[in-house]
């Protein structure tokens, strides 16, 4: 059994320690009680499951991420995050700034190229699939990719001169220290460089609301010199995620020549054109407007999608496949659609506010619109899910069932088939089902699937979802063992023999 993983994050968590504490990416994070801050895809765990081929999202941790609340609420019951850590990144003192944690997160796998338990296991970064050996169980081969641009800033947190960012991509592009496979321009807070699509939800708003419009003009300069065939060195993909819609359809406009990445994503179910919208609010207090949306039944029973424009809608399923790109599906239970919720809400800047609700005329806006006392209410209901949210962080309240992995399991194949669905009403010469491969965002701080909540249990899923597809969708999956073989590994290979050389 060989899997590909297209985005997880081995290096990210030993990140919340202090480096004269922080454990080797080999060792098992293990919290006791909470499956968000356990380990979920170190590199013994990731070989353990069958995979010895990953890209690993290095990316510093924003200082938006680490408010007041987050450090006051992991200092006491998630033991391997030291406050300490968290408080010198957010305030970015020295050897604590963007540059710097990315170069400990890169580091951090070649100091520790043997696996210290079981010294016949070892990892190492790749800059081609020459430097593959499909056949090596227990080499772990590593891909490089940047999850957001923001780690591009240099000093401290400094963007101004876009010639220093520009020189850092042209040492990438070198394959120093290692080459990126791809670039995710933007990722939960505002850069320099696209709007974000709104993401987190809990913790405090406002470090995480879109306020920009689009790409910017330092970040299609980022993205021409990613991209750029002609210049030394191997060009470096662009990853759609995380992007907002608007800043999404500009890519495509002016991209859509190079295949495109969305390295862990869900899908909305649903065309940019008729999105599940039920009420709209435009906020006094930031300049943004507030979007509730009903969340749209799924093509299997009891299942349901995610219509926040983080992820896809079916014209960017449509410009990914035609781009000859990849969709990396994401193993996250919420991303995925499921939720006790019906409703689903999310922020769009002003600025970006026509563009988004194309094309629904002044008279159906006006129809949507939340009042006042709807939209104190609506504050209400979230702050609910907030006080849900954190418990959920310091592990409480973590059921988890059989049947819970059963529903999981379907959601995760309700979004495949939905891809698929989409693909096929493009025509015979578009095959979407080999487009699709795992992102898990294992080690993300996601919250995962139930039916496989570690990279340990990738072939048990593997299994799963092959049963399912028997039970659900054999009209639409002829052969399930050959396709999940093609979503776990094979796609994934064919795509990186054609464009990591």
């Amino acid at each position: 059994m060989k899997i590909f993983d297209l985005h997880c994050h081995p290096t990210l968590k030993p990140m919340l320690m202090l480096e004269e504490n922080r454990k080797n990416p080999w060792e098992e994070i293990d919290n006791w009680v909470n499956k968000i801050y356990d380990s979920q895809s170190n590199l013994e765990q990731l070989l353990d499951g069958g995979c010895n081929l990953a890209c690993v999202g290095v990316g510093s941790i924003e200082t938006a991420f680490l408010t007041g609340a987050l450090v006051q609420t992991l200092a006491g019951p998630v033991r391997y995050v030291d406050k300490r850590q968290l408080k010198r990144i957010a305030r970015m003192a020295d050897g604590y700034r963007y540059p710097q944690l990315l170069e400990q997160e890169f580091n951090s796998i070649n100091q520790y190229p043997d696996n210290p338990f079981e010294e016949w296991e070892h990892v190492k970064w790749i800059k081609s699939m020459d430097e593959y050996d499909p056949d090596d169980m227990d080499t772990l081969h590593l891909i490089a990719s940047q999850e957001g641009g923001h780690g591009l800033y240099y000093g401290k947190n400094e963007s101004d001169d876009i010639d220093i960012m520009l020189d850092k991509i042209s040492v990438y592009r070198s394959g120093e220290p290692v080459r990126l496979l791809y670039l995710t321009l933007t990722h939960i807070s505002q850069n320099v460089f696209a709007n974000h699509a709104y993401a987190i939800k809990i913790l405090g708003k406002k470090p995480f609301l879109p306020l920009g419009n689009g790409i910017t003009t330092k970040g299609h300069q980022i993205i021409k010199a990613c991209l750029d065939t002609e210049s030394p060195g191997k060009p470096i993909l662009l990853d759609i995620k995380h992007l907002s819609l608007v800043a999404r359809k500009e890519y495509y406009a002016a991209y859509s020549h190079m295949p495109m990445i969305a390295s862990h994503m869900a899908v909305t179910g649903c065309s940019w054109h008729e999105k599940p919208i039920v009420k709209v609010r435009k906020k006094r207090a930031h300049e943004v407007y507030k979007v509730k949306y009903e969340r749209q039944r799924g093509h299997i029973e009891g299942t349901y999608f995610n219509p926040d424009s983080i992820n896809l809608y079916d014209e960017d399923i449509q410009a990914i496949i035609k781009s000859d790109g990849l969709i990396g599906i994401i193993l996250d239970e919420r991303v995925l659609g499921y939720s006790k919720d019906k409703t689903s809400k999310e922020f769009i800047s002003n600025d970006e506010w026509d563009a988004f609700i194309a094309p629904v005329t002044e008279e159906g806006l006006r129809l949507k619109l939340m009042s006042d006392d709807e939209d104190q209410l609506d504050d209400e209901a979230d702050q609910e899910l907030d006080n849900e949210d954190l418990r959920l962080i310091e592990g409480q309240s973590v059921e988890r069932s059989r049947d819970k992995r059963y529903i999981h399991l379907l959601h995760l194949l309700n979004n495949i088939v939905h891809i698929i669905k989409v693909g096929q009403s493009m025509g015979e010469e578009f095959d979407a089902s080999k487009h699709i491969v795992i992102g898990s965002d294992f080690d993300g701080l996601v919250n995962p699937i139930d039916c496989c909540l570690t990279a340990v249990e990738f072939g048990s899923l593997k299994d799963s979802l092959a049963e399912a597809i028997e039970l659900y969708t054999l009209d639409l999956i002829p052969d399930p063992a050959s396709f999940v073989e093609d979503v776990f590994y094979k796609n994934g290979i064919t795509f990186l023999n054609k464009y990591f050389r």
